[in-house]
């Protein structure tokens, strides 16, 4: 039972690690003088802290920051356990993501967006369980060299085939894709074919309205924020005991309080909540610092206009 707790731990991060750069700037395309227009903007930086709480318990740390320009975007983060669950459990989990935006003409005339596209993607974890490393190397937008530590073979896990894994993203660059529909509703909503070198799942977002939150001593945050449904859809490559144990997928559903930061041009999620078995998990925004052009907002204990 402890290392189902550790996993529903490990499963809230994860959903922040794909929801925290939720950025504007470089993906809308309306115009070609738009477009140079955003060209000559400087790039957007963003470090921010999240912590997570279980029946009151801090359990997990988030670290996160990020640089998203105007062509390119790199995305970097470290996730680790905290008290109870550190002496229990110890992991530190830190990936990287780097890529492009790029649009086809297709799609700039269907959806008016620019798509995050992925480069490369690295993830390390070390902790109670060992060492486990994972890189993918892409080429045109696909990925092409995948190397995984432990190897498939002794991970208790099929590989996943060629064919499910084209048309993905790695974990971090599909926190771009899922709100490059729009503004509003549309950020929040339709499904991202993910591939994170061991595991192919589909994130389905749903979009539940807008609620007013308040600060509180977990969260700093006051302000509308978005409410959406995050429910992650295990497709291949699961380890076979946990997939026959879990396979109602109760535990892979997250509801993500998401708020505007720098005049519109950063979506970030504020809050999160996941009811499972064993009780309900709690997330907050602590700390962020954005660089926006000229205009730096720093906030800790502070509402997002701070």
């Amino acid at each position: 039972m402890l290392l189902r707790k550790m996993r529903v731990f490990r499963k809230l991060g994860g959903a922040v690690l794909l929801m925290w750069p939720l950025v504007y700037p470089a993906m809308a395309s309306d115009t070609s003088a738009a477009r140079d227009a955003q060209v000559a903007e400087d790039t957007l930086t963003v470090d921010l802290g999240f912590e997570f709480y279980f029946g009151g318990l801090h359990v997990l740390s988030l670290a996160a920051e990020g640089a998203v320009g105007p062509t390119r975007y790199q995305l970097e983060s470290e996730l680790r356990t905290r008290g109870l669950t550190n002496l229990l459990f110890r992991s530190v989990i830190r990936s990287h993501s780097s890529g492009s935006f790029a649009a086809k003409a297709a799609e700039i005339a269907a959806t008016d967006i620019l798509r995050p596209v992925p480069q490369t993607f690295e993830t390390a974890s070390d902790g109670r369980w060992g060492a486990r490393r994972v890189t993918i190397a892409y080429a045109d937008g696909d990925p092409q060299q995948v190397a995984a530590e432990p190897p498939y073979s002794q991970d208790n896990r099929a590989p996943v085939g060629d064919a499910l894994r084209r048309d993905t993203v790695d974990p971090q660059t599909a926190a771009l894709l899922s709100i490059a529909t729009g503004a509003g509703e549309r950020s929040c909503g339709g499904s991202v074919p993910v591939f994170d070198g061991r595991r192919r799942y589909n994130l389905n977002f749903t979009y539940l309205g807008t609620d007013e939150l308040h600060a509180d001593k977990q969260g700093f945050y006051t302000g509308p924020a978005m409410r959406c449904r995050l429910v992650y859809e295990r497709i291949a490559g699961f380890d076979e005991a946990y997939a026959r144990e879990h396979g109602d997928g109760r535990e892979h559903e997250v509801t993500i309080w998401i708020a505007a930061f720098a005049d519109g041009r950063l979506h970030l999620p504020v809050r999160m909540m996941a009811d499972t078995r064993f009780g309900k998990a709690l997330g907050h925004l602590r700390f962020i610092d954005i660089d926006a052009s000229d205009k730096p907002v720093r906030a800790a204990g502070l509402d997002a206009n701070g």
